[in-house]
């Protein structure tokens, strides 16, 4: 039998399962006759909603660091995916870039966006030669730290020498 609407007869034929010209679904055993078009019978699939495709609540936005599709990207985004992505994959990654720099790529090694540019660059030196004067600030006070409490761990054991030697003389004295 063929199923294939023919506008010829006048009785009513089935549908097929789908429209070839459209590739859309349609209602199994519709009947149409010639007078009604075929897209009346047709049935879409109800649309969904992101948040309801998601298993989580809410999406990810996400940045492209690396080649995709036969194109390189430094830093492109954000840009929403309807995944969850925890860790960096390449070529994507949910770690906000540096607002410091303008051009700048993510290592995925490191797990940092790196200053491609030489005014990113730059101001990437300031912030590290800030970095390393506050560890040098920290590495002082940790050294007086040090010092402090090795001094009094020195007059501890002063005062315990002082201690035990009495301690011996009166015990040298009470045997007598």
């Amino acid at each position: 039998m063929n199923n294939e609407l023919t506008p010829n007869k006048e009785e009513q034929t089935p549908i097929s399962s789908t429209n070839t010209g459209t590739n859309m679904p349609v209602q199994e055993g519709a009947k149409a006759s010639p007078k009604e078009p075929p897209e009346k019978h047709l049935t879409a699939a109800p649309t969904k909603k992101l948040d309801e495709i998601l298993p989580e609540s809410g999406t990810n936005l996400l940045y492209i660091s690396g080649t995709l599709a036969g194109h390189d990207y430094d830093c492109e985004g954000p840009i929403e995916f309807p995944f969850k992505l925890d860790k960096p994959m390449w070529p994507l990654t949910p770690i906000q870039p540096n607002p410091n720099y303008k051009y700048q790529r993510f290592d995925y090694g490191s797990g940092t966006w790196i200053a491609t540019d030489a005014k990113s660059q730059g101001q990437q030196i300031t912030d590290l030669t800030k970095q390393v004067t506050k560890l040098n600030q920290d590495s002082v006070k940790h050294d007086r730290a040090a010092e402090q409490s090795q001094q009094m761990v020195m007059q501890q054991m002063q005062m315990l020498t002082a201690i035990n030697t009495k301690l011996d003389k009166l015990t040298k004295d009470g045997d007598k």
